[in-house]
């Protein structure tokens, strides 16, 4: 399903199980109830401008592939130093512009800064959620996106079926659940994220823990080396495992 008005580009390369796809930022458009993007535009200390927003024209969406409605892509949607050009795989179809749903998403901070999860609705989550979403392997319809430096787009290049963090698309199934048990495991004993990176447990914490508790971290400490070789598994494994900040 696309948005009324709309047709989707023949050669777009979004697909799940094998069959055409409609673009992530789209889905979470619909999933949101097809929200117009807000376009007024502020001063600084956010008061209104006077200046008008856009209008939109017919043609086809840089980032979706979807023909019908656009917006004007610059200064609008993104801004004139906007890096991912070379993402848009319909950028070189005149006139430049994006859908209402892949202009929301660029519009919409929150997906810079907070993680969220695409699974037929879409939603911010906190660490509890996306540690939830991230204790089965992530199914072909679904997406999770994770941003660590809070300066990155995410949902609007994310690949179905996998889960999305900065500058990555991660495969997530049985082994990547088994291990975030393990480090959450660990977490619980008291090693924090600076020691889980190292490649073995440190002799002053063990010897805090009882015999039952050290014969886990002994036994399982080995089982977190494939993310120790590639941080990028770590580090979303670390945020969802966080605690929340007393207070917060």
């Amino acid at each position: 399903m696309v948005a009324a008005g709309s047709t989707v580009a023949t050669d777009r390369a979004c697909t799940v199980s094998g069959r055409v796809a409609m673009h992530p930022v789209t889905a979470a458009w619909h999933a949101a109830g097809r929200p117009a993007p807000d376009f007024t535009p502020r001063k600084r200390g956010g008061t209104p401008s006077t200046k008008r927003p856009p209008e939109p024209f017919d043609g086809t969406c840089a980032l979706t592939g979807e023909r019908g409605p656009i917006w004007p892509a610059t200064p609008w949607v993104v801004s004139d130093n906007f890096g991912d050009w070379d993402r848009c795989p319909f950028r070189h179809r005149p006139p430049l512009g994006f859908c209402s749903a892949a202009a929301l998403a660029f519009r919409t901070p929150s997906l810079q800064y907070r993680p969220h999860v695409l699974d037929g609705g879409f939603r911010e989550v906190d660490a509890a959620e996306l540690r939830g979403a991230l204790s089965r392997p992530l199914p072909p319809d679904q997406v999770v996106t994770i941003p660590v430096s809070q300066h990155k787009h995410l949902l609007h290049f994310a690949p179905w079926g996998q889960v999305t963090t900065d500058g990555r698309s991660l495969a997530w199934g049985e082994a990547e659940c088994h291990r975030l048990d393990v480090l959450a495991e660990l977490r619980s004993l008291g090693f924090g994220e600076a020691v889980l990176a190292l490649p073995a447990p440190p002799w002053p914490l063990l010897r805090r823990l009882d015999a039952d508790e050290m014969r886990r971290p002994l036994s399982t400490w080995g089982d977190l080396d494939p993310w120790r070789a590639d941080r990028a598994y770590l580090t979303v494994a670390l945020l969802a495992t966080r605690k929340p900040k007393e207070g917060a």
